[in-house]
């Protein structure tokens, strides 16, 4: 479903961005013609365009700081490091120019590692539009990855019912449909917020769950009121050390993929 908005998000801002780009791009070519009309020189762009790329050289546009020097201290620096503060410099140079300025070769490697070093100048800048694409992806991958954590949580819940008459495979089936209902109100409050342009969907799907889960344990287990509640904060705590480390491998995984 994330994935389903995010799509349709990137397709509207492409393709503003492909207009707003031929247009800019025509306003400029139709400029330098006329300054080379006035100039009376008789080259036409074209003929400019042919010699630039016959120029083995880094090309800047009009700031001669633009042009990266290759010297001993930038060859001394780690590749990640020269694209980080590369990219932090120039964040609209297109890639393929940005490795020949680094002097280096156009390989899957390159391309996936400066792509990178983008994206983190997008985070420590704090882009909106970017944070919220990976908000996105984060939130995709995080349903999968606590399917995985299940089984764990599982485990924990018949040691802390342990003298319950369950067995290992009806807690399992208890946190099974626990977490179903955690991803129906997901669901509604990702379709809510994206309708009403809100944020509140995260923080409302953990109040109503918690809430949720309390009464569940209760009538579940059939133990009190107290006993109850002592045991939903013994499970929430060990369910958020399990989710943290899961939460650190996810946003590693989302920020790769």
């Amino acid at each position: 479903l994330l994935g389903f908005f995010n799509t349709i998000d990137r397709y509207k801002a492409e393709n503003l961005q492909t207009v707003q780009g031929t247009e800019n791009t025509q306003q400029v070519l139709d400029t330098l013609q006329k300054e080379l009309e006035k100039e009376h020189l008789n080259v036409s762009l074209d003929t400019l365009e042919n010699g630039k790329s016959q120029i083995n050289a880094d090309f800047s546009f009009g700031n001669p700081d633009d042009t990266l020097s290759k010297s001993s201290e930038t060859e001394k620096k780690g590749k990640i490091e020269r694209f980080i503060g590369f990219a932090k410099d120039h964040p609209d140079i297109d890639i393929g120019k940005a490795l020949d300025s680094l002097g280096q070769k156009h390989t899957s490697a390159n391309y996936f590692f400066y792509t990178k070093a983008l994206e983190l100048n997008k985070i420590f800048t704090e882009d909106s539009d970017y944070l919220k694409d990976y908000k996105d992806r984060f939130m995709s991958k995080l349903s999968v990855s606590m399917f995985f954590l299940l089984p764990f949580f599982g485990i924990f819940m018949s040691l802390i019912y342990f003298r319950s008459r369950f067995n290992y495979s009806e807690h399992l089936v208890f946190v099974f449909n626990t977490q179903t209902v955690f991803f129906i109100l997901l669901i509604f409050f990702i379709i809510f917020d994206r309708i009403f342009n809100t944020d509140i969907g995260i923080p409302a799907t953990l109040i109503l769950f918690l809430f949720y889960l309390y009464i569940a344990l209760k009538n579940f287990y059939r133990q009190g009121w107290l006993k109850t509640f002592i045991k939903l904060l013994l499970a929430n705590l060990f369910y958020f050390i399990i989710a943290g480390i899961g939460v650190i491998i996810v946003s590693f995984i989302a920020f790769i993929f």
